[in-house]
């Protein structure tokens, strides 16, 4: 190989490993949801548990939570949480509450859960890994609603009550 392209892949790589080591080293905190895929009916509230663990030590500055079309709540995990967490230590409890408007139409709703942390190099922010990093990294379900399942039943029962009609 000439010199030129040499030198050119070789700046490349090393680009590409400093890229690279620079996302890696943020894993100070990390936060995972016990279920972060709950279904809700319009009108219901529901709670969303979770995890967080340290790696090394940490100051919990608060968090950002974003909803779409949902109220939500976070003051458990501001109540709750603690203020510090040391190297290796971990805390379990309710990060936030999440709930449907009771008019609210069937569908997938999805949120951002997110912890505004410092450590010794600095603030940071962490999050739940959202699987593939582009969709939320929490959601809540409302199924059709049980009226749909009351017209099924009456329709079903008319039309058994009609065909013993014919039948006879």
């Amino acid at each position: 190989m000439n010199r030129k392209l040499t030198s050119t892949v070789f700046t490349m790589m090393l680009m590409a490993g400093l890229l690279l080591s620079a996302s890696a080293a943020r894993a100070d905190l990390s936060i995972s949801f016990d279920s972060s895929n709950q279904t809700l009916q319009p009108g219901q509230t529901v709670a969303y548990f979770g995890t967080i663990t340290a790696t090394t030590d940490v100051s919990i500055n608060g968090d950002n939570l974003s909803v779409a079309g949902l109220s939500s709540d976070d003051s458990p995990f501001l109540l709750g949480a603690p203020l510090d967490l040391s190297a290796g230590a971990s805390w379990s409890g309710e990060f936030f509450t999440v709930t449907a408007p009771v008019d609210l139409p069937a569908g997938e709703y999805g949120g951002y859960f997110n912890v505004l942390y410092s450590d010794a190099s600095g603030d940071h922010i962490a999050g739940p890994d959202a699987g593939a990093g582009d969709g939320p990294n929490f959601a809540a379900t409302v199924p059709e609603p049980a009226s749909l399942l009351l017209l099924g039943a009456g329709l079903t029962l008319m039309g058994r009550k009609v065909r013993r009609k014919t039948s006879n």
